[in-house]
């Protein structure tokens, strides 16, 4: 019996010998039981360096474009403070720069004419619309020295005239209507009295007061054109005659009762 103790105890021991020669021989074998997946690793690092990147991606992101929103909204300031100093601008000049000027009327260009007769030059300070006691249409004459507008810009424009004698009864002759027309620098002849015109004002009333746009427009016309006249002609377009044998209509004198003033930018 103890023969075949010695005896399992010596196979016991040369086992462990020779498990642990083999052990020896063989590290990595030791080592590989329980290997670490280096791939698993690899994987985890990069799902970190992943979800880093597109943190750090997603920060700059929207840090760029609060940035941009900033800006933008800067940009939006910059473009309105401009714009209310452009229009400040704008109206300081035009308050700084406008300039008024009174049109002075050329009363030997001036007068009236009286159908199928003759220049009466006596007339040439007054202007007549009417009829006669031959019961003849009367037209009046006024001519403006636009000298001083030329090469200018007209704001607005202002006629103003108001008759100093009444004829008879015109009343069933209205309106009066106002044309510009041009004659040139020289005394109004008979032939005249078929000059045409364009209409910029027309009145229901003896005392005239216009602003129109139209007398603004003709007025720039006839700068804008060279001209060194603005002249008009007037008379009433309703009824040229009552047929009554008498003098009926109004009496105006431009010169003493009358105004052109001008509104303009130099």
């Amino acid at each position: 019996m103890k023969k075949n103790k010695i005896y399992i105890i010596l196979v016991i021991l040369a086992i462990i010998s020779l498990l642990s020669f083999a052990a020896l021989c063989n590290p990595n074998e030791a080592v590989n039981d329980n290997p670490i997946d280096e791939s698993d690793d690899e994987e985890v690092a990069a799902d970190q360096t992943d979800t880093t990147s597109t943190e750090d991606t997603t920060g700059k992101e929207g840090e760029e474009a609060n940035q941009e929103d900033t800006i933008e909204e800067e940009e939006e300031t910059v473009e309105e403070i401009e714009e209310m100093e452009d229009l400040e601008e704008e109206e300081t000049i035009v308050q700084a720069v406008e300039q008024t000027v009174e049109l002075s009327v050329e009363i030997y260009e001036c007068g009236y004419l009286i159908e199928n007769e003759e220049v009466l030059h006596k007339y040439d300070f007054v202007q007549y619309a009417g009829d006669t006691e031959n019961n003849n249409h009367c037209k009046g004459f006024i001519s403006y020295n636009l000298s001083p507008l030329l090469g200018m810009t007209v704001n607005s424009a202002i006629f103003r005239l108001s008759p100093f004698v009444e004829q008879g009864n015109p009343s069933s002759f209205y309106p009066i209507s106002f044309y510009a027309a041009e004659w040139g620098q020289r005394p109004i002849l008979s032939s005249d009295f078929n000059l045409s015109g364009t209409l910029f004002h027309q009145s229901n009333t003896e005392d005239i007061d216009c602003t129109s746009i139209d007398l603004k427009n003709e007025l720039q016309l006839a700068i804008n054109n060279g001209k060194s006249r603005f002249q008009i002609i007037f008379y009433f377009t309703g009824v040229e005659s009552d047929n009554d044998n008498e003098w009926d209509g109004w009496t105006y004198s431009a010169q003493a009762n009358g105004q052109l003033i001008v509104n303009y930018i130099p």
